[in-house]
């Protein structure tokens, strides 16, 4: 991981993690900490000045996406379909996880859901969760972790593949990103839908 100064375009700082990939990052408001999500199932904390890393958390197979808490008191974390060599077989299906940032412990694991969860974001209430999951996006209630709407395939928009998803700007609605399915992503169209 690196720390770039963009307004000068020089390398700051940088956060060796051996051994594993990088998939996720998502910096605290203040700057001071940031959240890494590895291939490896781990969540770890980094402090910005003086480089230290700790695992903070561990996921059941590899880390893919983070999303802090608009109060950030918690961190949800989207897992892998496929488990990490390290990782027992009940690692196989995905899933997405609420930690205590304070504490370190698991408040809850959300309703799964069918595929590895490349995005995740809290709403603006903080009592939601909504995650882009390849074949589906995903809206979960924060304090139960149950499912509440599996927005993402239509008929009017056929069969799609979704990367990524983002709160809007107003209101309870999603973005979400995707291409239409295919093998070819380059060559087909992407999209980008907004559901209530």
């Amino acid at each position: 991981v690196w720390l770039w100064d963009v307004a000068k375009g020089k390398l700051i700082q940088e956060y060796p993690f051996v051994g594993t990939a990088v998939h996720a990052i998502v910096p605290s408001a203040n700057g001071e900490q940031v959240f890494v999500g590895t291939e490896d199932g781990g969540v770890h904390i980094v402090d910005v000045a003086t480089g230290q890393a700790r695992e903070a958390f561990r996921g059941k197979s590899g880390t893919y996406s983070l999303a802090l808490s608009p109060d950030e008191k918690f961190l949800v974390t989207g897992h892998s379909s496929s488990p990490h060599p390290e990782q027992g077989p009940e690692a196989a299906l995905p899933s997405v996880l609420l930690w205590d940032i304070e504490t370190g412990k698991l408040v809850r694991e959300f309703e799964p859901q069918a595929s590895t969860t490349f995005e995740i974001a809290f709403l603006s209430d903080g009592e939601h969760v909504a995650g882009s999951g390849l074949i589906s996006n995903y809206v979960w209630d924060v304090p139960t972790g149950k499912l509440l709407a599996s927005p993402g395939q239509s008929p009017e928009l056929g069969p799609l593949l979704w990367w990524s998803v983002s709160p809007a700007p107003s209101g309870p609605a999603i973005l979400v990103g995707g291409v239409e399915a295919g093998f070819d992503p380059e060559a087909l169209p992407s999209l980008l839908v907004l559901w209530d």
